[in-house]
């Protein structure tokens, strides 16, 4: 008699356990990246990448027309929101098109949308990301929500989410290379653009970074008794110019202060980065100190 109970609990529990109903409906998480931003009296304007995610390993659940979901903030973190039409929408799916998918700005909310004629599957680990241009607020942490506001919720497992962002006011460089220039050293050359090919470095970034260029340099003419000429110093990405300041005149022997401060958003890949300059006019020499801040 133990023995039979005892197989008949046993077979129960076998019962409770594959009698259980599984959960395939389509679960959206947002992630913000970078989710540590500068305060945009710092480096200016700010980019961040927004990735929206469905986790179900277990969804069969298709995107409808009209299902609709929001990122929403306040002013305690972003005085403003642009959004990025260069970049505005990319896909990692099979059965997904970001030309079926819509991104407005509404008030303090950015709404994506499904605006596919046919329904869709929406794959488990399928993703879309857009970019934002933000202008950030006060330091300290974030207010900002996701959630479904549009369509067909039956197909959805989404509860509202806070998404962490923090806006600091100092730097927080995972790395760093540091320019330095002296007068025994100057870096000189002609009208024109110019790199310095043993001025520069390689990275590999797995993630979104911000590259910063903090400085002071000292440009001089190095043409005598020359005047109208004008220089500014250049950190090129890739071979790219980033245009840090506009050109500033020099007259022979006339030594001027160039601020080199710039900031970049850089996505995922590999990097050169290099210093150089360009002059218009005459040629230029330069001395001083640049950082190169990767965070």
């Amino acid at each position: 008699m133990r023995i039979l109970m005892s197989l008949l609990f046993v077979l129960g529990l076998c019962v409770s356990v594959f009698g259980q109903s599984i959960d395939n409906r389509i679960t959206l998480t947002a992630n913000i990246a970078p989710s540590t931003l500068p305060t945009t009296q710092m480096f200016g304007s700010n980019y961040v990448i927004v990735t929206i995610t469905n986790t179900n390993q277990n969804s069969k659940q298709n995107i409808q027309t009209g299902d609709s979901f929001a990122i929403t903030y306040d002013n305690t973190t972003f005085f403003a929101v642009e959004l990025d039409s260069a970049n505005l929408l990319s896909i990692n799916s099979k059965t997904l098109s970001a030309a079926n998918f819509r991104v407005s700005k509404t008030g303090q909310q950015v709404i994506v949308s499904y605006a596919g004629n046919t329904p869709a599957l929406f794959a488990p680990g399928d993703s879309l990301s857009f970019k934002l241009k933000v202008v950030t607020a006060k330091v300290g942490g974030s207010n900002i929500t996701f959630q479904q506001v549009a369509g067909n919720n039956k197909n959805y497992n989404i509860l509202k989410q806070f998404l962490p962002v923090t806006i600091i006011d100092f730097p927080i460089a995972q790395d760093q290379t540091l320019f330095n220039f002296s007068s025994q050293n100057s870096l000189c050359f002609f009208a024109g653009r110019f790199t310095f090919p043993d001025l520069n470095f390689v990275t590999v970034l797995d993630r979104p970074r911000f590259l910063v260029v903090l400085g002071n340099v000292q440009a001089r003419n190095q043409v005598g008794n020359a005047t109208g000429f004008q220089a500014r110093p250049l950190i090129f990405v890739n071979g790219q110019p980033l245009l840090m300041t506009g050109f500033q005149t020099i007259n022979s022997p006339d030594n001027v202060t160039l601020q080199t401060n710039g900031s970049q958003m850089l996505p995922p890949g590999t990097y050169t980065i290099s210093l150089g300059g360009e002059a218009q006019g005459a040629g230029s020499c330069f001395d001083g100190q640049m950082t190169v801040l990767l965070f």
